[in-house]
């Protein structure tokens, strides 16, 4: 199972706008949310793939500090290491 994790701060961000964020963020980077755990800043997302799927886990920590973890079984570290750069891109551009 392949596995890339990406950390980003986001300086005068709090992590309530940094998690609603991500819940717009992650399904324009093609990822369906299937849970979220707001008292936890937590969003669980899967993203299909003709490779398999791969599954993501956005937390975000109180000062804007967030972490992005993909895995998947069957998809290289390389093509996980291609989505979690959308899924930040996309988490950066609805921050602004």
């Amino acid at each position: 199972m392949a596995k890339v994790m990406e950390s980003r701060n986001y300086p005068g961000r709090s992590p309530d706008d940094c998690f609603n964020a991500a819940k717009a963020a992650l399904p324009k980077a093609g990822f369906e949310i299937w849970k979220l755990r707001p008292i936890a800043w937590l969003v669980l997302a899967n993203r299909q793939t003709p490779g398999g799927e791969a599954k993501a886990n956005l937390a975000f920590r109180p000062g804007g500090a967030g972490t992005l973890t993909l895995t998947g079984d069957g998809l290289s570290k390389e093509t996980l290491q291609a989505m979690a750069a959308e899924a930040m891109a996309a988490l950066d551009a609805e921050l602004g």
